[in-house]
């Protein structure tokens, strides 16, 4: 419980700091738009902790529903001049990638506690 509300305090911070520099600063706009969803997913897996409801089922569904909405934000979301556009999908791809891994390994802790 004190673990989830850690969680979801760090994230809500850095998520407020990417946000705002997302919104502030239209030059590299485009590079903060997957770091707001890789924070959202910790959120929402801070509330899951919070909450202890350690449901596999239900966690992989919400963390494949933000990953897929976070591919379609960076396909239909205009890409900022100056974007290099292979350190933008390699980016995406690798925060895809956390995603998954969270979602595979979390419940594995889940069972160790």
């Amino acid at each position: 419980m004190k673990r989830g509300l850690s969680l979801i305090i760090i994230n809500l911070l850095f998520l407020s700091s990417i946000s705002l520099a997302y919104f502030g600063n239209m030059s590299l706009k485009s590079y903060y738009l997957p770091f707001i969803f890789i924070f959202l997913s910790l959120i929402i897996v801070g509330f899951i902790e919070l909450l202890e409801f350690r449901n596999k089922t239900f966690l992989g569904i919400i963390l494949a529903i933000i990953t897929l909405v976070m591919w379609i934000f960076v396909y239909m979301t205009p890409i900022s001049p100056g974007v290099n556009l292979t350190f933008y999908y390699i980016e995406t791809g690798l925060i895809t990638l956390a995603i998954i891994v969270l979602a595979i390994f979390l419940p594995r802790e889940w069972k160790k506690l």
